[in-house]
């Protein structure tokens, strides 16, 4: 009974884990958001992630006092996405409260309508 439930438990373990292999790269292409307490009482922040077909991406953040947004490109590695901002920003842009100062980001892919930004969870928005 004991080596059922085990057995058991670790099919089901396997299954969840091998999930994000039914998603390929073209099910991502898309616009993903997601919503966030701010830091300020009342406030919220608000992720936009658009993903492209030629693997460039654009993530915006809007908070109470600031919008940063990030061009560049995207990679996909097993179950994760990794972001990297591009560095064609002149000084200007990046002394404003546009630019973001974080220039790498990993997203967990969950499946093709839900992604994991740090503790974020960007749905799949549909036009």
């Amino acid at each position: 009974m004991k080596l059922r439930t085990l057995i058991l438990s670790m099919l089901v373990f396997c299954i969840g884990c091998s999930t994000y292999k039914n998603v390929s790269d073209d099910n991502l292409i898309g616009n993903f958001y997601g919503l966030a307490k701010g830091q300020i009482q009342g406030s919220n922040t608000q992720y936009n992630l658009e993903l492209k077909e030629d693997n460039v991406f654009i993530l915006n953040i809007n908070g109470h006092d600031f919008n940063p947004k990030c061009e560049g490109i995207w990679k996909r590695r097993a179950d994760t996405l990794i972001l990297k901002c591009s560095d064609n920003e002149g000084i200007a842009e990046k002394l404003s409260n546009g630019y973001m100062n974080q220039r790498e980001f990993v997203i967990k892919v969950n499946n093709k309508n839900k992604l994991k930004l740090d503790n974020v969870t960007l749905k799949r928005k549909y036009k």
